[in-house]
């Protein structure tokens, strides 16, 4: 099974990639609203704080995160459940953003809150300081974590969207 975060395995499955499974369901601790993102996917607000593991915004499968790394030195935590062999693709876009640097870096977190398994620093497709995760393996059933924050320490995201 292949756990998306968002469309992208479906736009990297028409390029000749692995593909994705069915879509979980979300759980009802998820806050989503009525809105939807431009390909049909549940547009989810960040919950603050949300600044560590310990207090990540629950996300689910298919769905788009409109977030902001703010004041300076924020970092955003989205928590979802996944089991062993599940691919994790997400990826961050940041082009729009009103702040003076729109450099991420995405950074998949393994079950403890602090081992990162993966992190992208201006590597998206999304725009040039992007950042994407293109399918990392899970190695064991339980809660992972991204993390997406400003390339630097005193910088922002206003806003971003976790995909």
């Amino acid at each position: 099974m292949k756990l998306r975060i968002s469309f992208l395995c479906a736009a990297w499955l028409a390029g000749g990639a692995v593909g994705c499974a069915p879509e979980s369901t979300e759980s009802e601790s998820e806050a989503t609203d009525s809105s939807e993102a431009p390909l049909g996917q549940n547009l989810v607000a960040e919950a603050e704080p949300n600044a560590t593991a310990a207090n990540a915004t629950p996300i689910g499968n298919d769905v788009v995160v409109r977030g902001y790394v703010a004041p300076n030195g924020d970092a955003d935590f989205y928590s979802f459940t996944a089991q062993a062999g599940d691919r994790v693709y997400a990826a961050t876009m940041t082009a729009w953003a009103s702040s003076s640097s729109t450099d991420s870096v995405l950074e998949l977190i393994a079950s403890d809150g602090t081992t990162i398994l993966e992190s992208d620093d201006n590597d998206g497709v999304l725009s040039s300081s992007s950042s994407s995760l293109a399918g990392t393996t899970i190695p064991a059933a339980g809660t992972y974590y991204l993390r997406v924050r400003n390339s630097s320490a005193t910088g922002q995201l206003r806003p971003y969207d976790l995909h």
